[in-house]
């Protein structure tokens, strides 16, 4: 039986919540009808009252709402109100009609490139409008771009997104805000220094995925830890043959793994797309940024979360460590190895060796578990008869 939502049947200003039409990690999204013209609807996002008594959550809540209502941009879903009602906080939005782009891609699969080059032109404008304000989005996946029933786009959720200049109070140190899948290297790395170059990396990945119709890495035989080690290390997978070859081109390069070798911009990103030549990359202009502090290599992911990493040890010493890793054969030595040269010649074999090793000990537990399982199934039975 469904649990029972108390917020069903709750008056949000003249609107009433009649279902419940979403659900995520910090808020739920109803339905909401006008009280009186009975054909007016509105989607009525309701942070979970939880993390509503926690300050840092409200702030982020309303940095939402604050964010929404600065972008008036026809592909980018609008703010109508902002409610603080006995202990809810709710944001007010048009209802929209479609269906969010992950759902489609389930259901039909991929879109065909002339398709694919249309739509996401028009989702390219909607982020270079927020770019131009100075947000970014920070979790750009296609569960967060609604498809109306016209085929055109509308970008969702701007809850983590971030104002160029805003403080990185709001993101705990070591938080990680995003989608795996669809995370940038320097997402991955640090969530506090990311800007608008992020979004253009998770953009590239996104695009993938609409034109090869899955996405590049597969959750359910992939561990988060195996997702984040090949979006800092690997390129994506490759388009089907039958994708055109500078889609291809365009995202190698939206989703280089250094920000520089990106795309300056989504007009940029756009005009490659369009087959147009290269034309300056300031045509939309992005707010300018202070110059970046220096950033530390990306740290490795085999000993995670990541730990402050020791500066590189000239190149000669690098082979007699991979010799002690060696004749060591074992998981400390490789780490070892790994920690002092988590770029070096043999990294992708340490990390390979490490990998191999664990599986017998993944193997162990499972076994341990069915074991455990299988003598509680006998002192069940024997108890019963």
């Amino acid at each position: 039986m469904p649990e029972k939502d108390d917020n069903i049947g709750l008056r949000i200003l003249n609107y009433r919540l009649v279902r419940k039409i979403g659900q995520g990690g910090m808020a739920a999204v109803y339905e909401g009808q006008h009280a009186s013209l009975k054909s007016r609807r509105v989607a009525v996002k309701i942070l979970d009252p939880l993390l509503a008594r926690r300050e840092n959550m409200a702030e982020r809540f309303l940095n939402e709402a604050e964010i929404l209502a600065g972008l008036a941009h026809p592909r980018i879903v609008q703010v109508l109100d902002f409610v603080e009602q006995d202990g809810l906080m709710a944001i007010v939005m048009p209802y929209l009609e479609g269906m969010p782009l992950s759902r489609l891609l389930e259901r039909d699969g991929a879109f065909p490139p002339e398709r694919a080059a249309r739509f996401f032109a028009e989702v390219l404008e909607a982020f270079a409008h927020a770019h131009r304000k100075g947000v970014a989005h920070r979790d750009v996946k296609p569960s967060n771009i609604m498809v109306l029933e016209d085929g055109s786009p509308v970008v969702l959720d701007f809850g983590i997104a971030k104002l160029a200049g805003q403080g990185a109070e709001m993101t705990a140190t070591g938080a990680q805000m995003g989608t795996p899948i669809y995370m940038s290297p320097e997402q991955i790395h640090d969530s506090k220094r990311v800007d608008h170059r992020s979004d253009i990396y998770s953009l590239g990945v996104t695009l993938h995925h609409l034109l090869s119709g899955v996405p590049p890495y597969d959750t359910r035989t992939s561990s988060n830890f195996a997702i984040f080690t090949k979006i800092v290390n690997e390129p994506l997978p490759r388009l089907p043959a039958r994708v055109p070859g500078y889609f291809q081109a365009a995202i190698d390069r939206a989703t280089a793994k250094d920000p520089e070798g990106r795309f300056h911009d989504c007009r940029a990103f756009s005009l490659a797309l369009a087959g147009s030549p290269s034309q300056p990359e300031s045509v939309v202009d992005v707010p300018p940024r202070p110059a970046p502090a220096p950033q530390p290599d990306l740290p490795t992911l085999l000993d995670w979360p990541p730990s402050p990493q020791p500066e590189e040890p000239t190149p000669d010493i690098e082979p007699s460590d991979w010799s002690a890793a060696e004749s060591r054969r074992d998981m400390d030595g490789y780490r070892a190895y790994l920690q002092k040269h988590p770029w070096g010649r043999n990294a992708q074999q340490a990390r390979a060796e490490l990998e191999r090793m664990a599986r017998p000990l993944q193997l162990r537990w499972l076994f341990l578990v069915a074991a455990a399982l299988l003598l509680l199934a006998f002192w069940v039975l024997a108890t019963v008869f």
